[in-house]
């Protein structure tokens, strides 16, 4: 379904609004399974709005419920958000310890839904600490599985991930990262999925500025950036405006 012109701030806020309605609900329902899920979502929003304390501090209290009541599909979840958490809030090796032991036991217990999603939010991790070959391998692993599974919604990021070393790494080659930046825009744009093809084509203006070419980074950035810009709140808008305005 494609985005309307425009809303992805609107969509953020109301979210939001939603996901705080979702946790009134739910405890004043009571009832820990349904708790547990929502806790889970409000985990995966609050983490594409860059805010590692909050995604932290609703995984602590998931972890209690769980425990509580043996959810372990959720349980492992909430392990995984407050391996995120750690790791976004800079404690970058336990972190990425807890979320790989988290996705190893969902492994185990046979779960193979949003396992793309997870193993690219640890390649991320590796990525960002100079782990590059991890990274690339658990993203192979992710694309290949959705390749196998077709749950498509995350394959535009793991493109663009598996660009980001050979764009900052010893990996570094301009053409390999310009490939996967192409791949990253093409399910983006079939999906209509505005917020993933802001995310690539900033990653690709920045590789067309760096080989000089500011004019072609300008005009591939500004029209989706047009689209999508309203208030700028998520780290990903924050990153497209900054390097819109170097561009112009």
């Amino acid at each position: 379904m494609a985005t309307p012109s425009g809303s992805i701030k609107a969509m953020m806020r109301l979210a939001v609004t939603r996901s705080r309605a979702a946790l009134d609900a739910t405890h004043e329902l009571g009832h820990a399974y349904i708790l547990s899920h929502v806790l889970h979502l409000n985990c995966w929003l609050h983490q594409h709005r860059g805010k590692p304390t909050v995604v932290r501090e609703q995984a602590e209290v998931a972890l209690k419920l769980p425990a509580e009541h043996c959810f372990s599909f959720w349980e492992q979840h909430a392990v995984f958000w407050r391996g995120w958490g750690l790791a976004a809030a800079g404690e970058a090796t336990a972190g990425s310890a807890t979320m790989r032991d988290a996705i190893e036991s969902l492994q185990g217990m046979g779960v193979v839904n949003q396992r793309p999603f997870l193993l690219g939010l640890l390649a991320d991790v590796y990525r960002r600490t100079e782990t590059p070959t991890k990274a690339l391998l658990l993203l192979d692993e992710a694309l290949t599985i959705v390749d196998s599974t077709q749950e498509r919604w995350f394959e535009a990021e793991l493109h663009r991930l598996r660009a980001e070393p050979h764009v900052t790494s010893s990996f570094r080659c301009p053409d390999q990262a310009k490939v996967s930046l192409h791949r990253a825009l093409a399910p983006a744009r079939e999906q209509g999925a505005k917020f993933w093809e802001l995310r690539a084509a900033t990653s690709l203006a920045r590789l067309r500025r760096d080989r000089g070419k500011r004019t072609e980074a300008r005009d591939l950035l500004a029209p989706i950036y047009g689209l999508v810009h309203r208030r700028i709140d998520t780290p990903a808008l924050q990153d497209a405006k900054s390097l819109l305005d170097q561009l112009t």
